[in-house]
């Protein structure tokens, strides 16, 4: 977690950050936990590829959101939540679902896959916001 830390400590600026990739920041050491609670807490968080992966760096598969891949989609999603996050969420590398047409200038972009993603996505958001409100306020 070297350069995340160095990325908040050499230039403090409010507007040194990040885009979260899920995916990448898995696949780096197989945990993205400390890194994704260490840059929430410094607001270094810009903008979130909200995605996952099943496999290790050297070998892996972007999977559809509601698979099991190597993250708790709905821990990550507490995280966010929880820390206040309000910065743009983007499904990134959508497979593709059978029946759409995918341009193959832009591979991982379906038409089809976006739209299921982006569903699966607000329902987590929309979720996990009203399981934590319910929670606070009990």
């Amino acid at each position: 977690m070297g350069w995340v830390f160095s990325l908040t400590v050499i230039n403090s600026s409010p507007v040194n950050g990040v885009t979260f990739c899920q995916g990448n920041f898995t696949l780096m050491n197989g945990d993205l936990f400390p890194f994704l609670r260490y840059l929430l807490n410094k607001n270094r968080i810009f903008f979130v590829h909200f995605r996952d992966v099943i496999g290790r760096k050297e070998q892996f598969k972007e999977i559809f959101l509601d698979e099991q891949g190597n993250t708790n989609l709905h821990k990550i999603m507490k995280e966010y939540v929880s820390a206040g996050f309000n910065g743009p969420f983007r499904v990134d590398h959508t497979p593709l679902l059978s029946g759409d047409r995918n341009l193959m200038s832009m591979p991982g972009y379906s038409i089809l896959g976006r739209i299921d993603a982006v569903g699966f996505l607000k329902g987590l958001y929309y979720s996990t916001y009203e399981e934590l409100n319910q929670e606070g306020g009990e």
